[in-house]
């Protein structure tokens, strides 16, 4: 009985980390950038009306990419060693102590999903009618997409990767790669393989043009939820690759 109440308290604390850690990433005002970028990327994207709605959310889908990646760089560290050390000595385990901070960047993007996914369609800027489905799905592949751009930075990790500036310029790359990899793979087909272990942020982008349909088909969406379930694992396998290493690197 004893022992079951300690594992309830366990993971009580690690769940009571969330807030803390979005409190402390807010007050270091790290989320200035990111959300300056957030701010005119919707400003310029959503600038005029009768946009199609395949071609607008695929734009909206690598900001969201690039902006958890962002997010990302800022939170991933933004305690001091001394700091981490206390506050994994609390949760007794390091994996709670990386689950929660990888759902509190989660939940952080939660509200700008809603945001850049709702706005066109609040202001009636499509060139047609969304159906509801449709709207649910272009909503869960932006939930993925951050999970992606979390999930790939955080490799990153300045205790993984010392170089800040090669840390940059080699996630900048993949980041951009990954989402370009489509046009990328069409000019130069000798990078297929290349494009087969990168973040598969373009195989979402691909099933979202296929809105651009002007009559609905269950395959547009089969091949859609199939990348969005793709990328959930991805993500999923990056961040035990993440928490695998970065527990041997711990202080």
């Amino acid at each position: 009985m004893l022992s079951e109440s300690f594992h309830w308290e366990s993971e009580y604390m690690m769940i009571a980390l969330i807030p803390y850690m979005i409190k402390y990433y807010i007050q270091s005002f790290r989320y200035v950038p990111s959300l300056l970028f957030f701010i005119i990327s919707l400003g310029l994207i959503y600038s005029y009306g009768g946009i199609s709605v395949g071609n607008n959310y695929t734009f909206t889908l690598a900001v969201i990419f690039f902006f958890s990646a962002w997010i990302t760089i800022g939170f991933i560290d933004v305690e001091d060693t001394i700091q981490q050390q206390l506050t994994i000595l609390h949760v007794k385990k390091p994996i709670r102590y990386y689950m929660s901070k990888f759902i509190s960047m989660w939940i952080m993007t939660l509200p700008f999903n809603i945001c850049i996914v709702l706005y066109p369609v609040i202001f009636g800027l499509f060139n047609r009618p969304i159906s509801g489905l449709e709207l649910i799905i272009v909503f869960i592949a932006h939930v993925m997409a951050s999970l992606l751009g979390i999930s790939v930075t955080a490799l990153f990790d300045s205790r993984l990767v010392y170089n800040r500036r090669t840390a940059i310029i080699v996630l900048a790359t993949i980041l951009t790669f990954s989402v370009a990899q489509i046009v990328v793979i069409k000019e130069y087909p000798i990078i297929t393989y290349i494009g087969w272990i990168t973040p598969p942020i373009s195989l979402m982008i691909e099933g979202i043009l296929s809105l651009n349909a002007k009559h609905f088909y269950w395959a547009n969406f089969t091949s859609l939820l199939i990348a969005i379930l793709y990328s959930f694992i991805y993500s999923l396998l990056l961040m035990s690759v993440y928490i695998k290493f970065i527990k041997r690197k711990m202080f």
